[in-house]
């Protein structure tokens, strides 16, 4: 009996010295005992140098933290990468990173920028990952490995920051158009304007901005001011009534009875035009239905320029802005679209109300873009100042100097239009440069 009470009570100690290493991190499940892949991956809190200027104009830094969280790892088992897809703000600094999760099935290791040894990786480690760096989890059986590269990204441009370029200097037609008008088709700009007593377009592939071609539409007599553009034509005035052309540069007379006396603007599937005092619509050109008008007595008397865009709460809806000129002032107008035609909605003026400090200028040559899920306003001021106002309210207030022209911008006068890429172009009448802009965060691509 002495030797069963001893082997019960060595059988005893072993099962609570079991249980205590159950407890212990450092045992593993059996049916993971092979494995080596990253579980968890988060990056902890992070400091940022933001750069500006005082008051006195002289450059200075000081310092935020960024939320880690705000920008999830992506871990790829199959290629063996770890990276945020949301790249961090400009001027976080990643060489002292601490993560708030770093987790595997094995037992963790990183690769020394110095010797290219590895070291055991912790959590409370504070690494240098302002480069690339290996990490591998080896398997507790201590045959199975795995590494991944870890790359923390970092933006290297301000997000609102205004880029400009000039990709084109000194062409000879762009330089002698006037009452000119820029619009893109597909991959191709088409610069509408007078030089001299003719009409022409001039034009040049997005990717080729340096090559320009030129085209004689005077046989047409085409209103370069006059052209508006749906999702698949172009439509102008002509000598004798209206035109249209799908790719810009060959038009043919629209066979209809009605004769416009003015294109007020576009959407992306109808026109709209004005004859008689009454604003009419059409999805084809040759068919016209009259349009309601809510203040009548504020519709513009010319200068008209339009943009679209779909509604940011209903993809069903799209908005369609006017902007025209009156009595020495600019009026802004709207227009809703119903695109599945259940429902008609008429033109509604927007009045300038009395605590505005941002009305809609009026503007020579103007072009109205849709930019940024908002409005660009660009043109030439009575003074001869090139301006561009951006509007994020539906035109209600026009913001001069958000989106600014270059400084080196020259020229008597500017034509402006968007690409598919976000990008701003510009060409210049008088100098003959082409300049070309976005935002950069509307050029940044995850990966």
């Amino acid at each position: 009996m002495k030797y069963i009470r001893i082997l019960f009570f060595l059988l005893a100690v072993a099962f609570v010295g079991m249980q205590s290493a159950c407890s212990s991190d450092d045992v593993v499940d059996a049916s993971d005992y092979g494995d080596c892949i990253v579980t968890a991956a988060r990056i902890g809190t992070l400091t940022r140098d933001v750069k500006t200027k005082t008051s006195e104009g002289k450059d200075t830094v000081y310092s935020v933290t960024v939320q880690g969280y705000y920008y999830p790892l992506s871990i790829d088992h199959i290629n063996g990468r770890i990276y945020n897809a949301d790249s961090l703000p400009v001027g976080t600094r990643t060489d002292k990173t601490v993560f708030s999760a770093f987790s595997g099935t094995g037992r963790l290791a990183i690769r020394s920028l110095v010797t290219g040894e590895d070291s055991t990786f912790t959590l409370a480690d504070s690494l240098d990952f302002s480069r690339e760096r290996f990490v591998t989890v080896y398997a507790y059986d201590g045959i199975g490995s795995r590494t991944y590269s870890v790359n923390l990204r970092v933006h290297r441009e301000e997000a609102d920051s205004f880029r400009w370029a000039r990709v084109h200097g000194g062409e000879a037609a762009l330089a002698a158009l006037t009452d000119t008008r820029l619009v893109r088709m597909g991959t191709r700009l088409l610069a509408y304007g007078r030089m001299g007593a003719d009409v022409c377009v001039a034009v040049a592939d997005v990717a080729h901005p340096t090559t320009w071609n030129t085209i004689d539409l005077s046989a047409t007599g085409l209103n370069p001011r006059s052209v508006m553009q749906t999702e698949q034509r172009l439509y102008a005035l002509g000598n004798e009534g209206l035109l249209s052309s799908a790719d810009g540069m060959v038009w043919s007379l629209v066979e209809t009875d009605f004769r416009p006396e003015a294109l007020v603007a576009a959407g992306s599937q109808t026109l709209y035009a004005q004859s008689g005092g009454t604003i009419y619509a059409s999805t084809d050109g040759v068919e016209w239905v009259a349009e309601d008008v809510d203040e009548p007595a504020e519709w513009p008397t010319g200068n008209f320029v339009s943009a679209h865009q779909l509604s940011r709460t209903d993809k069903h809806l799209e908005n369609i802005l006017m902007v025209g000129s009156s009595e020495g002032g600019a009026k802004v107008w709207k227009r809703v679209v119903d695109l599945t035609g259940r429902e008609n909605f008429s033109w509604f003026f927007l009045p300038v109300e009395d605590k505005n400090p941002y009305p809609c200028p009026n503007l020579q040559n103007a072009a109205l873009m849709t930019y940024d899920e908002g409005s660009l306003l660009a043109g030439t001021t009575a003074d001869g100042r090139h301006m561009l106002y951006q509007s994020s309210d539906n035109g209600r207030t026009w913001i001069p100097g958000a989106i600014a022209f270059p400084t080196a911008l020259t020229g008597t006068m500017v034509a402006a239009t968007t690409d598919a890429d976000n990008f701003v172009w510009v060409v210049c009448s008088g100098s003959g440069d082409v300049w070309r802009g976005r935002l950069n965060r509307l050029g940044w691509v995850s990966r």
